[in-house]
């Protein structure tokens, strides 16, 4: 969920909250693919959707918020 931000927006988030389901297991050794896209923004917060998936299997959806970092102030002193 994370990396759609840095994807989509080019910023990171912390994150204030995060609901995972756990849907069916996947195989080790096969790529697991991720997709994710912002549900809402608003001031200074996101909200990403996102699943894992490896074929037509889906392992896991998550739904994750994230306080955005405003990376010219993580440099002030």
């Amino acid at each position: 969920a994370g990396w759609t931000l840095v994807g989509l927006k080019g910023r990171i988030g912390l994150t204030t909250s995060m609901q995972v389901r756990y849907i069916q297991s996947l195989r080790l050794g096969e790529d697991i693919i991720g997709e994710g896209r912002i549900s809402s923004e608003g001031e200074g917060v996101a909200t990403v959707t996102g699943t894992l998936r490896q074929g037509e299997r889906t392992g896991c959806v998550v739904r994750a918020s994230f306080a955005m970092v405003d990376g010219a102030k993580m440099t002030d002193g």
